[in-house]
């Protein structure tokens, strides 16, 4: 479902696409307002379950970088689109200890396009 730099991640039980316009608005005289639209971009709200300690550190690895490519479906034109992003922030609950190696829950980020 999603590629970071070319690989595979984790499908997150959550995925919420955001389709975000970055403008310069103003009124003008007659009370009406001009906006002058600067760029569009894609903001990808996810969320994952539950992830096992090395499952969160292969996803957490993947987004290390500042800014980096990340494949997903486009719902504006229902097809692959490959854009550069970059990570907000990031949230892990530890949930509990399964043979001694930790169990994380609710795990969360977006990524923002650049």
């Amino acid at each position: 479902m999603l590629k970071v730099d070319g690989s595979i991640i984790s499908t997150p039980s959550e995925f919420t696409v955001g389709v975000q316009d970055i403008s310069q608005a103003e009124r003008v005289a007659s009370g009406r307002i001009v906006i002058d639209r600067i760029a569009t971009k894609i903001k990808l709200n996810m969320k994952w379950s539950v992830l096992n300690a090395d499952e969160l550190a292969t996803l957490l690895t993947a987004i290390d970088k500042v800014y980096f490519n990340v494949e997903y479906l486009d719902i504006r034109t229902n097809s692959m689109q490959t854009r550069e992003f970059y990570v907000g922030d990031r949230s892990a609950g530890m949930y509990t200890y399964r043979d001694g190696n930790p169990i994380y829950i609710d795990i969360g980020f977006n990524f923002i396009e650049v």
